[in-house]
């Protein structure tokens, strides 16, 4: 019977440490995001690897960026677009030759992009510039 008792005890403790871990560690994800968030500089166009701003991969205020040829491209996320222009996302189409419009974003959007649009940004275009034509 004590040792029932004492088993039981135990497990009791064991699920309190887990749940305790699982607490943190949303917590800990939590802290990330707003840190991440808090990378993108007012006056930029922000893309972020991962949702809810997970990870800073480019700021701009530039026309046009072509982030995959920076190595970033097919990352982004999650965008924050703390420019005074509005911002739009694009894909390669290597076959076509051609910008493939994935969504736009005014100043001020925060959060996570369009599922179809979720990594495959390769260029950041800012008050209507695109380098290149755009797919029709």
């Amino acid at each position: 019977m004590f040792a029932t008792g004492v088993r039981r005890i135990g497990a009791a403790l064991a699920v309190s440490a887990l749940l305790g871990v699982a607490v943190q560690t949303g917590a800990a994800r939590a802290e990330v995001s707003v840190r991440s968030w808090d990378e993108c500089q007012a006056g930029l166009f922000c893309v972020f690897w991962h949702v809810n701003g997970g990870t800073l991969l480019r700021g701009t205020a530039a026309n046009f960026t072509n982030i995959g040829n920076e190595g970033r491209g097919d990352k982004a996320t999650s965008v924050w677009n703390r420019s005074p222009w509005t911002g739009r996302l694009y894909d390669w189409d290597r076959d076509r030759e051609c910008w493939i419009h994935l969504g736009t974003y005014r100043p001020g959007f925060q959060g996570n992009v369009v599922p179809n649009a979720n990594d495959r940004a390769d260029a950041i275009g800012l008050a209507g510039n695109v380098e290149g034509d755009v797919c029709r």
